[in-house]
């Protein structure tokens, strides 16, 4: 039984899904990849925050029951890396109203920019200067302006150059709570129930594949994938859909004024996975334990959140049962439809194999104890 707190207000939904709908989604291919830098997950967060605890052990409370004495100790290269990720951390606006009115300080200093440049204002250098400050925490941007300074340098053969702007690129990439969505989560998918679908990325794309699956999509397939790649100078077809806007009430409850989307496509098909095919989506973030994907065209939308361990095992080991039972449906199915079309030539083949078995043994190529012999087309394969 899932708990209260994972399952959405029907109504904050279809307001979200009918914000969805006024914006079209440009096309994107499956799984298309990007110059995008490998992930690393925020559960590094929680390695730091251990290792900070064991260090100072006197004010650890866990001392009181269990001896933390033995725990092998981080090396002064990995308290420098969780450092630096910490510093990381504190200089980008975190995702939500934070972000949010950072990046309307960012309008409001375009705006005057671009007064200050029409008027041929003396605070043209100071403006671009404020701005180029304020982009600098924001984690999106930033990972965007790091690609394209990478790309740059690459193309001019400055590869230590290419290399910081790679690192700084990572570094960015990290703070985004999207590209740490990595593992197990939990939607129901109509009358099929709750599902899990396990999370990976290739590139800048986000995909999602069913790990528990129902008789349209199965497992292992993909059921849905968004494109997660930042703005970028260079590329001019680079954009961002707008974030949503929240009423007062469920901006109280999420605690965030809106909600940041992107592109993507979903999954469909009909009963047994056939006609499946690819429709326009929308991703949603709520925050870093929810977020929703919507079908456009068919106004379907699904709400996916972080399963308890517990959660995960009953799922994993109800649809492990649920093979089983296929399976063995499938086999006695199979006993009680088989054909005698062909008994007489498959008791023609089973003579053959116990004649080759007889005349192995008789000639002393194998012994009674062998198990069998297999006669195929003229050859015969003994097995001891």
């Amino acid at each position: 039984m899932l708990s209260t707190g994972f399952l959405l207000n029907a109504k904050f939904f279809a307001c979200i899904l009918v914000s969805i709908q006024v914006y079209s989604v440009s096309s994107f291919a499956p799984q298309r990849c990007s110059n995008a830098i490998p992930r690393r997950s925020f559960a590094r967060r929680r390695i730091f925050e251990m290792h900070l605890k064991i260090d100072d052990s006197s004010e650890d409370p866990r001392q009181l029951e269990f001896d933390l004495s033995d725990l092998p100790q981080p090396t002064d290269i990995r308290k420098q890396r969780f450092l630096r990720e910490e510093e990381n951390r504190e200089r980008y606006a975190q995702y939500g109203n934070d972000l949010w009115e950072l990046r309307n300080l960012l309008k409001d200093l375009s705006k005057k920019l671009i007064d200050s440049i029409a008027i041929g204002a003396d605070n043209v250098k100071e403006v671009r200067q404020e701005i180029w400050e304020t982009e600098q925490k924001d984690a999106n941007i930033v990972y965007g302006l790091e690609l394209d300074a990478m790309d740059k340098a690459l193309e001019e053969e400055r590869e230590d150059d290419a290399r910081e702007h790679r690192n700084n690129a990572r570094n960015a990439r990290d703070q985004l709570i999207y590209f740490n969505y990595e593992g197990l989560w939990v939607g129901k998918y109509g009358d099929y129930g709750f599902e899990l679908v396990n999370i990976t990325y290739t590139g800048d794309t986000l995909i999602a594949r069913k790990v528990t699956d129902d008789s349209t999509v199965p497992a292992g397939e993909i059921t849905f994938q968004a494109d997660l790649a930042p703005p970028r100078h260079s590329k001019s077809l680079s954009k961002s859909l707008p974030n949503i806007k929240l009423s007062e009430t469920a901006s109280k409850r999420w605690g965030t004024t809106e909600l940041k989307r992107f592109e993507g496509l979903g999954q469909v098909a009909e009963e047994g996975f056939v006609k499946s095919q690819w429709l326009e989506g929308q991703m949603v973030l709520i925050n870093e334990e929810n977020f929703s994907f919507a079908w456009l065209p068919i106004n379907y939308q699904i709400f996916f959140g972080r399963p308890s361990p517990e959660l995960q095992l009953k799922m994993l080991e109800e649809a492990e049962k649920k093979k089983v039972d296929v399976m063995n449906n499938i086999m006695q199915q199979g006993i009680d439809t088989l054909s005698f079309e062909n008994a007489d030539v498959e008791k023609d083949y089973v003579v053959k194999c116990f004649d080759a078995t007889r005349n192995a043994i008789e000639d002393g190529l194998i012994d009674d104890y062998s198990e069998s012999c297999i006669f195929v087309e003229e050859d015969v394969c003994c097995f001891e």
